[in-house]
């Protein structure tokens, strides 16, 4: 039931951001812009990796891989109206994190904080190691959440109500299937300033998961 669960959660894909990638690029190619061909091969490197099967985990660096494409896009859609700020520590990049944990996230911030906000829209990402933890903050300058809104938001993910949505819960929902409730999402935001997302997730480096799946395989 786990791992059903599990496979349902990460095949959702946001149509939303689909659609209108698609539709930029089709704009692009009857206008003739060069740039149709870069974001077409950009979009189809994205849901390779987002929609393939295999291995959950990924490294944090294939993660950041995986953003960095995304934003590509985005700063086409948008003409590069945002702008990221990458502070991953170095002894972070090769620890283990289910896949799409993070880009979800970023993402969201885009849609719900930057989209509609005024100037440059800034999103800082940084990730570092405590103790036997693994943390990402995604910041955000956009429009932030409403008080009722942020409550209902926190009410979610501490109901945890596993396959019901798209983005944060979802993120959240992946993460505390495959490691338990001690790890998830924690979102805090003000209507004007923005919008912070902690993600918190055990330390686990590859050599961790060869161990696992091999313990598991005996018991099988």
């Amino acid at each position: 039931m786990k791992e059903y669960e599990l496979n349902l959660l990460q095949a959702q894909i946001n149509p939303h951001f689909l659609y209108n990638t698609l539709k930029t690029a089709q704009y692009m190619v009857f206008s003739k812009d060069n740039r149709a061909e870069r974001m077409i091969k950009l979009l189809i490197n994205l849901f390779k990796t987002g929609v393939s099967k295999g291995e959950k985990l990924v490294s944090v660096r294939e993660e950041m891989e995986h953003i960095r494409t995304y934003m590509d896009i985005q700063q086409m859609r948008f003409s590069n109206k945002f702008k990221v700020n990458y502070d991953i520590d170095e002894s972070v990049m090769d620890l283990q994190i289910l896949k799409l944990t993070l880009q979800p996230i970023v993402e969201n911030a885009i849609y719900h904080g930057l989209e509609m906000a005024e100037g440059e829209g800034i999103i800082d990402i940084s990730g570092t190691k405590k103790e036997d933890r693994l943390e990402f903050v995604i910041r955000d300058n956009g429009i932030g959440i409403a008080e009722e809104k942020l409550k209902e938001i926190k009410d979610q993910l501490n109901g945890f109500k596993a396959g019901r949505s798209i983005g944060l819960l979802n993120v959240h929902e992946r993460i505390r299937l495959y490691f338990g409730v001690d790890y998830g999402l924690d979102i805090e935001s003000k209507t004007g300033h923005g919008t912070t997302v902690r993600v918190l997730l055990p330390n686990l480096t590859e050599e961790t998961v060869q161990i696992v799946k091999k313990t598991n395989n005996k018991l099988h």
